[in-house]
């Protein structure tokens, strides 16, 4: 999403019960929930795709709330329709029960139809939940193109001093060969999480690693990665177990390491992003800086999150996202340097 600012009419969101708290002023029958967009970058989503659910329930969705986005793009809703939103409306008004709706749009101008046909149906009375990348919310918020986040942009007031950290979970070929480019620069602290170790159940291996990486961060940026090789269960429900219980550690890693106030953090791959969101920084209110490359990578500014995370750039950079040099790219854009080719 390529906004400075959320809209007025957005819920916080309460965690521990899974609800939205109703934003001040929220004009009844708004239903829209677009997906946060950390959801969508952190699950690896193309960056042109949109999945979206005819939505029964949507209050309890955590998201971004329509109201007030038609006044963003200025239309008067019912009237001036191109002929492609006209054919794409019919199929909008088909779904309903929790059927889905696949959209495979291939340029912005796919999207911004696709979003001035969701308007009109929301319009109308139907309720939609989104599972899309950061795309598609600039469409459906009526945002011009803005330039990539550099120095100010991604920092807002001021910078926050000290060294950042680099947290990968994802297993994915491109994310290997991201990490090897960035131990090759030999400007991190590199630290390995030992997956069987961790699901060996033995002594807290997270808590020596937090000592660990709070003490180099006083001194160095730290990469924080999971051992490369895949731990695979008995079956697909067995191998998400053990992703989510890695997944854990780490976020105990991070949560440990806050005391050591890092500048900035990156998290990479999908359950990753998520629970360090979540777990490991606490945040329940970020304001969306935007994009460090064009349609991709988004930076959030914790607002209400654990007390060490609160203004740091947190850096959301999905598994299959770039090429082999982008993870050392993002780290220089963070501190400021020449970026790496």
């Amino acid at each position: 999403m390529m906004t400075s600012h959320l809209p007025r009419d957005v819920p916080g969101a309460d965690a521990d019960r899974g609800t939205t708290v109703p934003a001040a002023g929220l004009r009844p029958g708004r239903h829209l929930i677009a997906v946060m967009l950390l959801t969508a970058a952190a699950l690896d989503l193309s960056r042109c795709g949109i999945v979206m659910a005819t939505a029964r329930h949507a209050g309890p969705a955590i998201g971004l709330v329509s109201a007030g986005l038609a006044a963003a793009w200025g239309w008067q809703l019912g009237t001036g329709w191109s002929i492609a939103v006209l054919t794409v409306l019919p199929t909008l008004a088909g779904a309903a029960g929790g059927a889905w709706v696949v959209v495979n749009a291939t340029e912005y101008s796919d999207l911004e139809t696709v979003a001035r046909s969701v308007l009109e149906a929301e319009h109308e009375g139907q309720s939609f939940l989104f599972r899309t990348g950061p795309s598609f919310v600039r469409a459906l918020s009526g945002l011009g193109p803005r330039p990539p986040l550099r120095g100010a942009g991604i920092w807002g007031e001021a910078r926050r001093g000290g060294h950042g950290l680099v947290v990968v979970g994802s297993h994915v070929g491109q994310t290997s060969r991201q990490v090897a480019a960035l131990r090759a620069r030999r400007a991190t602290a590199d630290m390995e999480l030992d997956v069987q170790a961790v699901l060996g159940g033995g002594p807290d291996v997270a808590a020596a690693v937090a000592l660990r990486v709070a003490g180099a961060l006083a001194h160095s940026d730290v990469l924080l990665y999971t051992s490369r090789d895949v731990v695979a269960g008995r079956d697909a429900a067995d191998s998400l177990t053990i992703a989510r219980t890695v997944s854990a550690a780490l976020s105990r890693i991070i949560r440990g390491a806050l005391a050591a106030r890092p500048a900035w953090v990156v998290a990479k791959g999908g359950i990753t992003s998520h629970d360090v969101m979540l777990h490991g920084l606490g945040i329940r209110r970020a304001e969306v800086a935007g994009q460090l490359f064009p349609g991709t990578i988004s930076v959030f500014r914790p607002l209400d999150a654990a007390p060490g995370a609160v203004g740091m750039p947190y850096v959301v950079f999905a598994g299959n996202v770039g090429d082999d040099g982008t993870l050392a790219q993002v780290v220089a854009i963070l501190n400021g340097e020449r970026e790496v080719s």
